[in-house]
């Protein structure tokens, strides 16, 4: 099978998100569409997939022009995308979401059916999640498996992968490229796009460039020699990779998790007697698989989950109960792991949603102050590069690089005492990566407590002054980052040390 675009056109206002684009993709294949956040990526997978119609150019199949009005059309031809956002109903049961888009009757399901569909060679992939667990309790990594699993039954041979890898660590990632080649040798089309290049490197057949809206390379695997030359095409240059050095830290105990306890909803605990001491100007990154409750930690830290023991103190204080709110007003941030998804307006303008945490600091909670909204807003957009540039555009139409980079800017943009971070550079590319490392730790410097959750070991690594590994709820190991290296680390990621070492 061949896909191909011909002089692919899209515009937003006055952004010109693909410019001329065409392009060909062919099955038994994995092509990877790379460029910076705001380069058009997204925009051109949404338009194969039918969420937008080009202002200009065709899309061919087997040399068969078509047309995509909606993604019931694409999905018609076989053309299934995974999106940065999952699109999952997350009170549903995973056996629900994946039966709902293929007309099967909840009311008739016969699970050994699905699951036994699910499991079938021509489909793939195994099939390793309980199908009656609700999304909303699954991690960020097995969520994306059932996002490929639910195009694959319904037969899709041409699958758009939008940052696949982004919310996966490094074995998860290399666990989802086996399945992909897997369906690229079974005749699949898969296309993907990706900041992680080192990944694409090991994975796919050929790369195309996309800068400002257009195309400035393409070709094959073999001819890129290494990623640098990758950069090079992604930013008309290299980029220099500098981060602050780390000044000395405060040993006394601003941060103090005493005996931690969390329960989900269900009152199952999912983070069990933590505790962790952290001083002024320091990094204390939290590593695990995804799943092992560091996510409940983070929401516990800035009042998001309710704790059922133990106690959080800062600053000899104890915030056990305070609202998000309160915290907000005291200094603490939050990077949260689903931030398009949780913490924006998807209808408020860049303006609006970049005053979200700050409105009422000057005491009014009823009207903006819309010259400082505005001045506010355009720093962080001229800071972090945000596409479209202007304050006033439509949140609604970002990319998912360029929403993470509303809501790192907007936090680190803001008075803090305690930052709370998770995957704060996911889907950014890698001048954008480099950017937020450099704020983290010239917050780090100035005399926050941060605490960051990763599945990125290496930013981990760079970044902390001590690491935290969690597994089954509870913290494995709490070790100096310079005792430590990538292999040790992972041996406790995967429960290699049992006790709490360090702690």
């Amino acid at each position: 099978m061949l896909l191909e675009a011909r002089g692919i056109s899209k515009q937003f206002g006055q952004t010109i998100a693909n410019d001329a684009l065409s392009l060909k993709f062919d099955s038994g294949k994995i092509h990877a569409i790379l460029g910076e956040n705001g380069a058009g990526k997204t925009t051109f997978l949404n338009i194969l997939f039918g969420l937008y119609e080009p202002n200009e150019g065709k899309i061919f199949l087997d040399e068969e022009e078509v047309k995509f009005r909606s993604p019931k059309d694409a999905l018609s031809h076989g053309i299934y995308l995974v999106q940065q956002n999952f699109s999952l109903i997350e009170n549903f049961s995973v056996a629900e979401n994946l039966a709902l888009p293929n007309g099967l009757s909840l009311e008739r399901l016969n699970l050994r059916e699905v699951v036994d569909k699910m499991n079938s060679s021509e489909q793939g992939m195994k099939f390793i999640i309980d199908p009656w667990t609700l999304v909303s309790k699954l991690p960020m990594n097995l969520r994306q498996l059932v996002e490929i699993q639910r195009g694959l039954l319904r037969g899709s041979n041409i699958l758009l992968l939008d940052e696949p890898t982004s919310v996966l660590g490094p074995n998860e990632a290399e666990e989802l490229g086996a399945v992909l080649r897997r369906l690229a040798s079974e005749g699949k089309m898969i296309v993907l796009t990706s900041h992680k290049l080192s990944q694409v490197m090991k994975l796919c057949d050929d790369y195309v460039v996309m800068r400002r809206g257009r195309i400035v390379f393409s070709g094959k695997g073999a001819d890129i020699r290494n990623a640098s030359e990758l950069v090079r095409y992604i930013f008309g240059g290299d980029v220099v990779i500098q981060l602050p050095e780390k000044k000395p830290s405060e040993q006394s105990n601003t941060l103090e998790v005493r005996e931690l306890e969390v329960k989900d909803e269900k009152g199952r605990i999912v983070v069990e007697e933590v505790s962790l001491k952290l001083g002024k100007g320091q990094v204390l990154g939290v590593a695990g698989v995804a799943g092992n409750g560091q996510k409940q930690l983070a929401e516990a830290l800035v009042g998001l989950a309710r704790i059922s023991k133990g106690d959080i103190r800062f600053e000899d204080v104890s915030i056990k109960g305070k609202t998000t709110g309160e915290l907000r007003k005291d200094g603490v941030g939050y990077i949260p792991e689903e931030g398009a998804l949780t913490g924006l307006v998807p209808d408020f303008t860049l303006a609006e949603n970049l005053s979200l945490t700050t409105y009422d600091l000057s005491g009014s909670t009823i009207l903006l102050d819309s010259s400082a909204t505005k001045e506010r807003a355009t720093g962080i957009i001229s800071s972090y590069s945000i596409s479209p540039s202007s304050e006033t555009a439509s949140t609604r139409n970002l990319s998912g690089g360029n929403l993470q980079k509303m809501i790192v800017g907007r936090e680190l943009s803001r008075p803090l005492k305690l930052l709370v971070a998770y995957n704060p550079t996911k889907g950014l590319d890698i001048r954008t990566t480099i950017l937020v490392q450099q704020k983290i730790l010239e917050r780090r410097n100035a005399g926050s407590v941060v605490v960051l959750v990763s599945e990125d070991l290496e930013e981990i690594m760079q970044l902390s002054d001590m690491i935290a590994v969690m597994f089954g709820g509870r913290v494995v190991g709490v070790k100096e980052t310079k005792e430590l290296n990538i292999q040790e680390l992972g041996r406790l990621m995967s429960g290699g040390l049992t006790g709490r070492e360090g702690n």
